[in-house]
């Protein structure tokens, strides 16, 4: 049976969400589809995305999205079983971002710039009624500007960029259990 063992790191802060993945008892050509080197980017030249849903009795959400980094299969000790391991991030901590806003820019507008220059949806954004009092500059590695930038305020989680103070929560849905 196809088996899967997996890490998710996750934290409230600006860092990199990362996941590993171990799948067992892929068949050969699901294992030769699945090789990327962490140096470079798919046959395609593409990010591969990566989403994994867990569960059980038919009912599963998300529990992690993000991208690809490498990808390798091996036989683990002299076994007859070939693992397939994936090793993949939510923001590339190498990433740089670099633009000027003008005087009067709101900050939640700078916000959903930088989410999407680092190709993130937008999600819950707190109360960040400022704007720029004078020109505001962005220029360095994408966490640090935005851990900067929100005052330790932002994480991303399963693509989603948040930016919440200590006193402010995601809005979800209610869900009633029967």
């Amino acid at each position: 049976p196809l088996t899967v063992e997996f890490d998710i790191h996750r934290s409230g802060k600006v860092d990199n969400q990362n996941a590993r993945f171990k799948l067992y008892n892929l068949n050969r050509s699901t294992r030769q589809l699945l090789f990327k080197d962490i140096l470079s980017n798919n046959v395609r030249g593409e990010q591969v995305r990566v989403l994994f849903e867990a569960g059980y009795n038919g009912k599963y959400s998300l529990a992690y999205h993000g991208t690809l980094l490498e990808c390798n299969s091996y036989r683990d000790g002299g076994s007859t079983e070939v693992i397939t391991e994936m090793s993949c991030f939510d923001i590339n901590p190498l990433k740089y971002i670099g633009k000027t806003y003008s005087v009067g820019t709101p900050v939640k507008d700078i916000i959903a710039d930088v989410a999407n220059m680092l190709q993130l949806e937008l999600g819950s954004i707190g109360e960040f009624e400022k704007t720029v009092k004078e020109n505001y500059t962005i220029s360095g590695k994408a966490l640090y500007e935005l851990d900067k930038l929100t005052g330790g305020c932002a994480y991303v989680d399963n693509n989603k960029l948040h930016v919440l103070s200590p006193t402010e929560c995601v809005k979800s849905e209610r869900r009633k259990f029967h």
